[in-house]
């Protein structure tokens, strides 16, 4: 027992440490690795840092669970019953489900251990941004033909039928890549937030993380033409400084918004000027809504023809149901891009109610939070449900960091539990 109970309180100490390698290696399976080199085995590596946290919550807390503990768990059942009953690709369909209930119950775990406030947040969203300008940094030095790291990986996968060897990790102009910058900007944001919500004063660090930020995610998402990506950020920015003038944290003034709009316009000029802004227009204004709307109806369609069956209430597993619909096999697509239409067709009708009333709980909480922390979880929360209503990334992106955003910030309102009192109950700070 005493070997556990010093294991416990190594991780318990340690826990931001955790948080931070698992954010690393979580990034980096979308990024430098996505080309399918190494990225299994850093997986794997994922899947069993969050088993040790599990344990550790597992020995601390015991049966005393919390909301997204057993909304996920029964999650789970659902998605392996159908997976069970109506998939042809059988043990993917078993595996990503549980691969995800410990990638989700990992992060609540790590939540109710570590108990983080402001500033342990706040170091964690800095090194968030700091790793994603490494990884831009890395990615423009490739892009720009600085130097072609693209050697480096592509003799390893080319054997294996990958495809985009000629770029290194996540190219640039990606919508994976525009995924990276907009946690990146929305990391920055948060930061700021916390600064004026815990009243702090902006130092030469947090001037130079908001400078280097703009002038490198802001410019890379657009480039990347992912209007999801973009939405969601302008939205989540546009509710944070809401909520904090509301709230009577900041002032605007007339003139900071002729000086504010004056500097947008010239931002905005100079990407046109360069040929940045035009690609995204003309996606806006021609793109229409790539195929969106043919396969929501489609899976209406499907799902209405099929009211009652077992494939209605429990899906037809993650990687079979994109097989199902005929709009998918005709431009060989499998994403349903949307969160609703998304577990809707692979998981099922019970496991969407649940997941939609995990989202809408967790926004109610955050609403009636006293907690300043609310902010923060309302103003990335909102802009990333957007992201998901079009694109449908929570649960089926496994190890990719929208997901994880989404589960972190709620768990920050619904998981937090009085109860879980460490220090005084196992003397770990000693």
């Amino acid at each position: 027992m005493k070997v556990i109970e010093k294991f416990i309180n190594l991780l318990y100490k340690n826990s931001f440490i955790l948080l931070i390698i698992i954010t690393i290696l979580t990034i980096s399976t979308q990024t430098l690795f996505i080309r399918g080199y190494y990225d299994v085995e850093i997986r794997i590596v994922i899947l069993s840092l969050y088993s040790l946290i599990i344990f550790a919550r597992l020995y601390l807390f015991k049966f005393s669970f919390t909301f997204s503990e057993i909304l996920w768990s029964a999650f789970t059942v659902l998605a392996v019953i159908g997976a069970l009953l109506n998939s042809k690709s059988l043990s993917l369909d078993i595996i990503q489900p549980i691969a995800w209930w410990f990638v989700v119950i990992g992060i609540v775990s790590l939540i109710r251990i570590a108990r983080p406030d402001d500033e342990y947040l706040t170091k964690w969203l800095m090194a968030i941004v700091f790793i994603e300008l490494i990884l831009a940094l890395i990615s423009l030095i490739d892009f720009l033909d600085i130097y072609k790291l693209s050697h480096l990986v592509s003799n390893n996968v080319q054997p294996n039928g990958q495809q985009n060897v000629s770029y290194f990790g996540c190219f640039i102009g990606s919508y994976t890549f525009g995924q990276e910058m907009l946690l990146g900007l929305l990391a920055t944001i948060s930061i700021f937030g916390l600064q004026i919500l815990y009243q702090r004063k902006h130092g030469f660090k947090e001037y130079v993380v908001y400078f280097l930020s703009f002038i490198v995610f802001l410019p890379l998402i657009i480039y990347s033409n992912d209007r999801d990506s973009i939405l969601a950020f302008c939205l989540s920015a546009f509710i944070l400084f809401a909520l904090l003038y509301k709230n009577k944290y900041i002032t605007i003034k007339l003139h900071y918004i002729i000086i504010f709009v004056l500097i947008n316009v010239f931002i905005f000029w100079i990407f046109y000027f360069i040929g940045l802004l035009q690609p995204l227009i003309n996606k806006v204004l021609k793109s229409g809504t790539s195929h969106r709307i043919d396969i929501w109806l489609d899976v209406i369609k499907t799902q209405k023809d099929h009211i009652l069956s077992s494939s209605f209430f429990f899906g037809d597993g993650f990687r079979h149901a994109s097989s199902k619909y005929i709009i998918m096999k005709k431009f060989d697509l499998d994403n349903f891009h949307s969160i609703i239409f998304d577990i809707w067709a692979r998981y099922g009708f019970l496991n969407l109610i649940l997941v939609l009333g995990y989202l809408l709980t967790g926004i109610k909480k955050a609403l009636n939070n006293k907690s300043k922390l609310r902010y923060l979880t309302i103003t990335v929360l909102m802009g990333l449900i957007v992201f998901e209503i079009t694109s449908g990334e929570l649960v089926t992106a496994t190890f990719r960091m929208v997901p994880f955003f989404i589960v972190f910030f709620l768990a920050l309102v619904l998981d937090m539990n009085n109860n879980d009192v460490i220090k005084n109950t196992f003397h770990l700070d000693e």
